[in-house]
């Protein structure tokens, strides 16, 4: 196996790893942000802050897995709609964050329902379709 044939398989296998490892988060993710975006709705309690700790480590988890694979220089089918909504995520977390340095806990429910659950939704149908065309740069375009 040549270093060129080894470098674009160990890539596919780090790009495979990275979008499992962002499916993961976000199927831990998506029902998190529901009971979290309720809890905001009725008034946060310490528990609350807590869930939204574990809702930024899965968020945090996505972002590096995006890095890994933006990485991967390889033409794969999917991959700039992919690091698109990713960065629309990251436009939607710092609204989340702007809501939650303001206090405002109607719009930190809101931007949780409506605004960051199908930016993750769509991350999973991207992801999801860059796994199933295949990361080895052999995919079909």
């Amino acid at each position: 196996m040549s270093a060129e044939s080894y470098d674009k398989k160990l890539a596919g296998e780090q790009t495979r790893r990275a979008l499992t490892s962002t499916l993961q988060c976000i199927n831990g993710a998506i029902p998190l942000i529901g009971e979290l975006a309720d809890e905001f709705y009725r008034g946060p309690e310490q528990g609350t802050w807590v869930k939204l700790q574990k809702l930024i480590e899965y968020l945090e988890r996505i972002n590096l897995s995006t890095g890994v694979v933006s990485n991967n220089k390889e033409c794969i089918e999917g991959l700039d709609a992919y690091l698109d909504i990713t960065l629309d995520m990251k436009d939607k977390v710092a609204e989340l964050l702007k809501a939650m340095e303001k206090s405002d806990m109607v719009l930190m429910g809101d931007l949780l329902c409506y605004e960051i659950i199908p930016v993750l939704e769509a991350i999973r149908d991207a992801a999801g379709n860059i796994l199933k065309c295949g990361v080895d740069g052999n995919a079909s375009h």
